[in-house]
């Protein structure tokens, strides 16, 4: 993919790669997305370490285009990589996990963590 020199540095690597990732899942062309998104987050990660608010975004990003290809254990194993850290985005991640549960049917386990996030951070 041919990047032009003003749209580089208009925007920081990974923010550019997770524009576009969100252009192909949007267009619905999830394999395009997924490869873009993972190198948003591998680059994020790099940059910023993994607490970082931009990491938190590209680990759901990569969640969101796995659900998207109803990859509903891969989206959960990207979400569960992102708990644990000091981050304001973990009310995000535990909202998405908790939809990756309830479509699997697991509702107890949904309704857990709907609580937790209102409990928490709330």
């Amino acid at each position: 993919m041919v990047i032009t020199n003003a749209i580089q540095e208009q925007f920081e690597p990974a923010e550019l790669y997770s524009r576009m990732g969100t252009l192909f899942w949007r267009q619905v062309k999830l394999k395009e997305a997924t490869s873009i998104y993972e190198e948003a987050l591998s680059i994020q990660l790099q940059v910023n370490g993994p607490d970082d608010m931009d990491t938190a975004q590209a680990y759901n990003n990569m969640a969101n285009v796995l659900y998207s290809q109803g990859e509903l254990e891969k989206a959960m194993n990207m979400l569960k990589a992102f708990v644990g850290s000091d981050n304001d985005s973990i009310t995000t991640t535990y909202n998405n996990m908790a939809i990756v549960l309830r479509i699997q049917g697991k509702l107890k386990e949904a309704l857990y963590l709907y609580l937790k996030k209102r409990l928490t951070f709330d």
